[in-house]
C-alpha cells in the first residue's frame, strides 16, 4: 500500500509539473542584450577611464561631482543648493573641455562610471566611506524604483546599470540624458525602463519602447504589441501579434494572440 500510494504520489506531482499552467498572455519580453557587446562595452569604459586628462580643472569637476552625491545621500541637498552646485559643475567641465577637448567629457563620464562600479559590486548595500558614498549619492534609491535592485540585490544586467548611472554623470553636468551612450548601452537604458520599470509611468514607458526599438533592442515589436492591452486595447493587440505570427512564424507569438482573446472572453463571460 506504501508503495503504491509513493508511485500514485509521485505520478501526480510529475502531472502537475507538465501540465500547462494559467499565465497571464500579455508578460512582456525579458531585456536580452548580447553578451559579447556587453563585455566589450565594459572593456571600453575601463579603456577610456585610464585615459582621463589631469590638472586643477578635473580635480575640482571631480570634488563637486562628490559633494553633490553626498548631500543627495544626506538628504541636505535643497533645490537651490542642486542648482548652484550644478552651475558650479557645468561651467567646470566647460572649462576642461576647453582646456583638454571634447574627448575629455567621454573620458570623464567613463572613469565615474568605472569608480562607481567597482565600489558598487564589492557591496551594494552598504558603502562605506566618503568617496564611495559621493559616487553613488541617491542612484541605489534610483536603481529601487525602477525595480533595477531589490531588497538589496541588483537584478538588472551590469550594462543597464552603467547606462543608467552615465545618465545621472551626464543630468549632473547638464548634459543630454543619454549622450555618449553606445548602441547596446542605449538599449539596456531604454530597455529596461520600457520592460521592466513597472513603476514609472506609462508615458515614460511608452518614449523608452520607442527609443527602445530606434536602439535595435530584442523583443521591442513584442512589446509594443503588448502595450496595447496596457491601454485596454485587447484587439489591436491581437492584430498586431498575428501580424508578428505571420512575418516570424513563431508559435509563441499565435498562443500569446489566443490567450489574449481567451482572457477578454473570459471576463465577458464572468457573472
Amino acid at each position: 500500500m506504501k508503495l503504491v500510494f509513493w508511485v500514485l504520489a509521485t505520478s501526480l506531482a510529475g502531472a502537475t509539473l507538465v501540465a500547462p499552467q494559467p499565465v497571464r498572455p500579455w508578460e512582456l519580453p525579458s531585456l536580452r542584450l548580447d553578451r559579447k557587446l556587453a563585455d566589450e562595452n565594459a572593456e571600453r569604459d575601463r579603456r577610456l577611464s585610464r585615459a582621463v586628462p589631469e590638472g586643477e580643472g578635473v580635480e575640482t569637476l571631480r570634488r563637486l561631482f562628490l559633494e553633490h552625491g553626498l548631500a543627495e545621500s544626506e538628504g541636505t541637498n535643497t533645490a537651490a543648493d542642486d542648482d548652484l552646485r550644478q552651475v558650479r559643475i557645468f561651467r567646470t567641465l566647460e572649462s576642461v573641455v576647453k582646456e583638454h577637448g571634447p574627448e575629455s567629457v567621454v573620458a570623464l563620464r567613463a572613469k565615474a562610471t568605472e569608480d562607481f562600479i567597482e565600489g558598487f559590486s564589492s557591496d551594494p548595500a552598504n558603502p562605506v566611506g566618503e568617496e564611495t558614498i559621493g559616487r553613488r549619492g541617491a542612484f541605489v534609491e534610483m536603481l529601487e524604483r525602477y525595480g533595477a535592485m531589490q531588497d538589496g540585490v541588483v537584478i538588472a544586467p551590469e550594462t543597464t546599470v552603467r547606462a543608467l548611472y552615465k545618465a545621472r554623470w551626464n543630468a549632473i553636468h547638464r548634459r543630454p540624458l543619454v549622450e555618449g551612450l553606445t548602441p547596446i548601452e542605449r538599449q539596456a537604458y531604454w530597455g529596461w525602463l520600457a520592460l521592466h520599470a513597472t513603476s514609472a509611468k506609462i508615458e515614460l514607458r511608452r518614449e523608452a519602447l520607442r527609443q527602445f526599438a530606434e536602439a535595435g533592442g530584442s523583443g521591442a515589436q513584442e512589446a509594443a504589441a503588448l502595450f496595447h492591452l496596457l491601454d485596454g486595447e485587447s484587439e489591436l493587440a491581437v492584430n498586431a501579434l498575428g501580424d508578428l505570427y505571420d512575418a516570424q512564424g513563431e508559435i509563441r507569438l499565435r498562443n500569446l494572440a489566443l490567450g489574449v482573446v481567451n482572457t477578454q472572453l473570459s471576463q465577458r463571460r464572468a457573472p
